[in-house]
């Protein structure tokens, strides 16, 4: 999964409307998400603060414990902190600052954040497995990945907020696992991926590089930003997830809904479902740029199943002093920038010895996304 990536879910229910009310009357308006959102999330800001605050004498085990647990109950925790309905005595009361964060971490949606190194889910092993099971009485999620991606932060929230499935619950286990999927961007995990940029360039080519393409500039570009050319692959690798976000089609759902505004590319052009599903899960997989490939992991050079120093060591011989090839070149490429060098090393390194950014997935679980090329790799067979 990589960078530990966001889902935000919107909105501040009724509920909890009615709690905060007598602190709109004395201390001025409800808090507002600023525009560029908070950094504040249930690992970082949430956890401590219910550790501190609400733990004990009275809810030991409790919100601290679960964030699927947490969520629905969110504007009604709020509500009873902000007007001091909570902590009761003789417990004390958080200070306004503290209340404060809690107000902009529930009013921006509570945010929470994938695990540290990742998860193993997958849209094939997971989640289409997952809509079957709870979901197919009423709809068919598990028909089109990018269908479901493109409404996961609203599938995300109703799902928490208990609002669906409407018929029957989702025992807390499998809640728990569909919000890790969801929180870590709805991993696709294609054994191998079947795609690489030879083949998305086809679809860049037919519906994209009319405006953003290398060899325009000015008006020609139609309002396409500088920069951002789809038949450039480092542009293309540079802008991956946007262009997922961007790249669904107009109007999948009835009416106004949020995520049903139009998409890319403009004029009411589509993109072939087949070929929008491939695209999707190509740029779910990292934008490899070579099709299949060996599975892997991210940091173990040697191939020796566990990501150490002598992985390190392996890379630096293989560079400077004529030591053994690489024979899984993503698997050493470890700060993923697509080139086998000193400073792959040195990230590693610093990632062993001083707690700094864990490699990118496939990491530590086995996986595909191939960049540069894996070969030859055992420790995941």
């Amino acid at each position: 999964m990589g960078p530990m990536k966001k889902a935000t879910i919107l909105g501040v229910g009724f509920a909890g409307f009615l709690f905060v009310v007598p602190r709109m009357i004395s201390a001025g308006p409800v808090f507002e998400c600023p525009p560029e959102g908070t950094d504040l999330t249930w690992e970082t800001f949430a956890v401590p603060f219910f550790e501190t605050w609400c733990t004990e004498p009275c809810h030991v085990h409790a919100w601290q414990d679960s964030y699927t647990d947490t969520y629905p109950r969110r504007d009604s925790i709020l509500g009873l902190v902000v007007s001091g309905g909570m902590p009761r005595d003789p417990a004390p009361a958080p200070p306004q600052t503290e209340i404060d964060k809690l107000e902009e971490w529930v009013t921006c949606g509570a945010p929470a954040e994938c695990p540290p190194g990742g998860t193993d889910l997958t849209w094939e092993t997971f989640a289409q497995p997952w809509f079957q099971e709870y979901c197919n009485g009423c709809h068919t999620w598990e028909a089109s990945y990018s269908l479901t991606y493109e409404i996961r932060d609203v599938m995300l929230q109703l799902v928490l907020d208990t609002e669906m499935p409407q018929f029957g619950s989702v025992p807390p286990d499998d809640l728990e696992k569909f919000a890790e999927w969801m929180l870590c961007d709805s991993p696709a995990g294609g054994s191998p991926c079947a795609y690489g940029f030879t083949e998305a360039e086809q679809v860049f080519a037919a519906y994209c590089t009319q405006c953003h393409s290398v060899n325009l500039s000015g008006a020609a570009r139609q309002g396409a930003p500088e920069g951002m050319n789809w038949d450039d692959y480092a542009s293309v690798l540079a802008n991956a997830s946007g262009i997922r976000d961007v790249l669904l089609p107009p109007q999948r759902m009835r009416g106004d809904d949020p995520f049903s505004a139009p998409r890319m590319p403009p004029h009411d052009t589509a993109v072939p479902e087949p070929e929008l599903d491939l695209m999707i899960d190509w740029l779910a997989c990292g934008a490899p740029q070579l099709s299949g490939g060996a599975s892997y992991a991210r940091g173990d050079a040697n191939d020796d199943g566990q990501e150490d120093l002598s992985d390190a060591v392996f890379i630096l011989a293989s560079i400077f002093t004529g030591g053994d090839p690489v024979l899984c070149r993503d698997a050493a490429d470890t700060n993923t920038d697509g080139f086998i060098d000193l400073a792959d090393a040195v990230y590693l390194l610093s990632f062993i010895f001083q707690s700094k950014a864990p490699p990118l997935p496939p990491f530590p679980l086995c996986g595909t996304g191939p960049l540069l090329g894996c070969d030859t790799y055992v420790s995941c067979d």
